[in-house]
């Protein structure tokens, strides 16, 4: 895994909303054709949760438009430094699986050692964002909500495929803020 270095940082910051929207696309709850898994990994008393997932359409598919909303409640203030830490795989064949590279690619895997300096970098908070997704640190508890936000869904046939991945979070005050374990698959859109 890389470290995520200052000059990189937009490409990291491009990593991190893509992540956080990979994540968000999920529901704990089986949707119509079960086309996605989340699972917490976290112990129970974590400070941050992710409810109420919406996505539509059920099934993602690139080229393509997917429609998000969310609710992240945070329990507890947190104080930076944050760590995160995630893996991406794509299923190559059967139950052969390869890690995704954090370099060259927006959706590989990655630790970024404190993402409170990229948050900060992203003063001014990107509209998207405001009021949804804190955007400096420290972060209030409260229950942050992410209005429907339509997100285009790009790529051709190298994307498409079965992802699982790992996404965790932690500081050194609290411990571990969340963890999360998703599956999921990317197909064609119909021709």
């Amino acid at each position: 895994m890389k470290q995520c270095s200052t000059k990189r940082c937009e490409h990291c910051v491009c990593t991190i909303v893509v992540l956080t929207l990979f994540v968000l696309t999920v529901s704990s709850q089986p949707l119509l054709d079960n086309a996605y898994t989340l699972k917490s990994c976290a112990s129970p008393d974590a400070p941050i949760v992710i409810r109420d997932v919406l996505v539509m359409p059920d099934s993602l598919v690139v080229p393509g438009t997917m429609i998000l909303a969310y609710t992240m409640e945070v329990l507890k203030e947190i104080k930076g430094p944050i760590g995160v830490d995630y893996k991406i795989e794509k299923n190559i064949f059967g139950d052969q699986w390869m890690t995704l590279s954090c370099q060259n690619t927006l959706y590989g895997s990655c630790f970024i050692l404190n993402v409170c300096n990229i948050l900060g970098d992203l003063l001014p908070c990107p509209t998207f964002m405001e009021g949804h997704i804190p955007c400096s640190c420290p972060i209030k508890p409260s229950n942050y909500i992410m209005d429907p936000l339509p997100i285009p869904l790009m790529g051709g046939a190298l994307i498409t495929g079965k992802y699982r991945a790992t996404f965790k979070a932690n500081n050194f005050e609290l411990g571990e803020l969340l963890c999360y374990s998703l599956e999921l698959e990317i197909s064609p859109a119909p021709a």
